[in-house]
């Protein structure tokens, strides 16, 4: 479960900026939060702000850090960071990140790195034992870019490391096999460390929309029956009329290399839907059906089985972080505040959903409590702070959406003039 991500000098965020899934101690829909021994934490958090406030640019950062993590290892990753260009110093500063995050065995984490000049400079890792309640951190390792005397008592550019004296002799070794460009944590994980190993598999579990693909879910469906009834039944559910999907492997063309006919059998894959054929008086035979390619059908319909549904599983049953940019695009109101109930659920005990949206209509209290609303909004610098609205003094009765729009919170857009005044000068 994710407690805090910060972020800073990257994209749109200049100054260092840290997103919150910490309960307040407000008295507001008890069943959007799960207690976690003594920790209380929002099933869910939503962003709004104007178009190019940096909301996605929050989502991305959360998923640039993950892919790093799961990805330095490999001798091609390039750290290509993208700090804050509007500035003329940012170029100069290393890009940051850190989360801090709890473990299915109840532990609380603080992992976090910068990136400089497509380096690591400094990584780092605190665990804390929450069943005994100690505050203070115990270090499992800390890494940073320095100058180091050598043998020849001359300077050179390094890393000065620090253990846990319990995992001193396991690390050590791995420091060798550790270049600029890779963390710790990764390579520490490749040499099977258990501990590095926990931290991977919590950032394995952290799924943004814009890395599902149609192959994750067409091999799901076509490996799991189980998996694919629910979700014909979720699409019957909200009135989509598909009784079957169909997956089959795609054909191998006659001219492709033998050497590579068995991962393309493994990995390509054609979906298609099954709908009833009705006669004239609408009535179905139960023996005449027809079948579509995927991609005629409607976007939404395209986004739920392509982006939603096996994520949303995923999360809901085995934990994780869900993170959708625009959730309510090509999605009916109702079908997207379905999916919001499903995390907010006093059944879910597992999963956590962080999205953005432009849709007023879920800027409510019967749905949200005031600390799982986030705006984002642009600085007179043009750098992206963010904040919640549990910052202002409003009435947990009060409208959101209206006040919104009004501009009571900010991170609205301010519109100059009409387009009159371009069209028709």
């Amino acid at each position: 479960m994710l407690i805090q991500f910060s972020v800073k000098n990257f994209l749109s965020f200049k100054d260092l900026t840290t997103f919150d899934m910490t309960a307040t101690s407000k008295n507001e829909i008890e069943e959007n939060i799960l207690s976690i021994e003594n920790v209380k934490l929002l099933k869910s958090a939503v962003f709004y702000g104007a178009n190019a406030s940096g909301k996605t640019n929050f989502l991305n950062a959360l998923s640039y850090m993950r892919d790093v993590v799961l990805f330095s290892f490999n001798k091609e990753c390039i750290l290509n960071i993208k700090p804050f260009a509007l500035c003329e110093d940012s170029t100069k500063n290393p890009s940051s990140f850190e989360v801090v995050f709890i473990t299915p065995d109840n532990k609380k984490y603080i992992y976090g790195f910068e990136i400089y000049n497509k380096e690591i400079n400094k990584e780092y890792l605190f665990e804390y034992n929450l069943e005994a309640n100690k505050i203070k951190p115990k270090m499992i390792f800390t890494r940073e870019r320095k100058i180091l005397l050598d043998k020849k008592n001359e300077e050179i550019k390094g890393y000065h490391y620090e253990f846990n004296h319990i995992l001193k002799k396991d690390f050590e070794e791995i420091v060798t096999k550790t270049r600029n460009n890779a963390l710790f944590l990764n390579v520490a994980q490749q040499f099977n460390n258990e501990i590095a190993d926990k931290i991977m598999n919590w950032f394995r579990k952290l799924i943004y929309t814009r890395t599902t693909t149609k192959y994750n879910t067409a091999k799901r469906i076509y490996n799991d029956e189980k998996f694919k009834n629910m979700l014909i039944s979720f699409l019957q559910n909200i009135d989509i009329s598909i009784v079957d999907i169909i997956v089959e492997k795609e054909p191998i063309p006659d001219d492709f290399p033998k050497d590579l006919i068995d991962i393309f059998q493994n990995n390509s894959f054609i979906i298609k839907t099954k709908h009833k054929v009705y006669d004239k008086d609408g009535k179905n035979n139960k023996t005449s059906y027809t079948t579509f390619s995927l991609g005629m059908e409607s976007v939404g319909t395209q986004k739920i089985i392509y982006n939603i549904f096996l994520p949303m599983v995923e999360t809901l049953t085995n934990g994780g972080i869900f993170i959708v940019d625009e959730l309510d695009c090509s999605l009916h109101p109702l079908i997207t505040k379905l999916i919001i109930k499903e995390f907010n659920s006093i059944k879910n005990t597992k999963g956590q959903l962080i999205f953005t949206t432009h849709d007023t209509n879920l800027l409510t209290s019967k749905l949200f409590r005031r600390d799982q609303i986030w705006f984002a909004e642009k600085n007179k610098k043009e750098a992206t702070e963010i904040y919640s609205l549990a910052d202002f003094k409003v009435r947990k009765d009060a409208s959101y959406g209206k006040d919104y729009i009004l501009g009571k919170y900010g991170a609205i857009p301010f519109i100059s003039s009409s387009l009159e005044d371009f069209l028709y000068e």
